[in-house]
């Protein structure tokens, strides 16, 4: 399965990678071969797109996507790695 995590720039991506790998290695669906894999996508504007791939049988594919994300997350506010996010929306006038 492939999962997105967003990564702020200003943050070492070994050390964001390993600490997501260390939560996906927690979740006892999460197959160890293959190995679960994190890397860089794509360069957002605020933020480092990280494609986040565990490895599970089909039938937990729900189950590890929700308990990922949950666990990213905790481990993330645990380790204080903020992530950029708009606080609002802009809106502009469109031409003819």
């Amino acid at each position: 399965m492939e999962l997105n995590v967003a990564m702020p720039y200003s943050e070492s991506f070994p050390r964001v990678r390993d600490i997501i790998l260390k939560e996906l290695k927690a979740i006892p669906q999460v197959l160890s071969e293959p190995a679960p894999e994190v890397g860089i996508e794509a360069y957002d504007s605020h933020t480092v797109l990280l494609a986040v791939r565990p490895y599970a049988i089909p039938d937990d594919y729900w189950e590890v996507t929700f308990d990922a994300y949950e666990r990213i997350k905790a481990a993330f506010n645990r380790e204080g790695i903020k992530v950029a996010y708009s606080e609002g929306v802009e809106l502009g006038t469109i031409g003819a």
